[in-house]
């Protein structure tokens, strides 16, 4: 019984190594970090008694600076923050306010960008 607990251990560690974490259709190795709707960076994370999960190492402002999780970017009037959310989902939240006066005019489309959330996700080696 103990040698079956050892063999399926060894290849679950085996596979998830192998293939890393599973998001969008692609593969993705440990440590891996990626780009998500231009404003959240992505990171693989594999842990070999908990299979695979992605994680939100942090924002990214209007120019494309990184904003690490827990910190916030003053650039002239405009202040960027990345938080991540108590809600028990693993979520983030990007912010971007205007300290100093009235906020330039920003055009519609720009203006959904303003708060956005990313979440997490979680699996195993053999999810496809």
């Amino acid at each position: 019984m103990h040698l079956f607990a050892l063999v399926t251990a060894t290849f679950a560690l085996i596979a998830t190594t192998a293939f890393g974490c599973h998001v969008d259709g692609k593969n993705r190795k440990n440590g891996e970090e990626w780009t998500v709707k231009d404003q959240f960076v992505m990171a693989c994370v594999i842990e070999a008694s908990k299979g695979w999960h992605t994680t939100i190492v942090a924002c990214l402002n209007a120019e494309g600076k990184r904003i690490k999780v827990g910190s916030e970017l003053t650039e002239g009037r405009t202040v960027t923050s990345c938080t991540a959310l108590n809600d028990g989902t693993g979520s983030v939240k990007l912010h971007t306010r205007w300290v100093g006066g009235a906020a330039p005019a920003v055009p519609v489309q720009a203006k959904i960008a303003i708060d956005s959330t990313a979440k997490v996700t979680s699996g195993n080696s053999t999810a496809s």
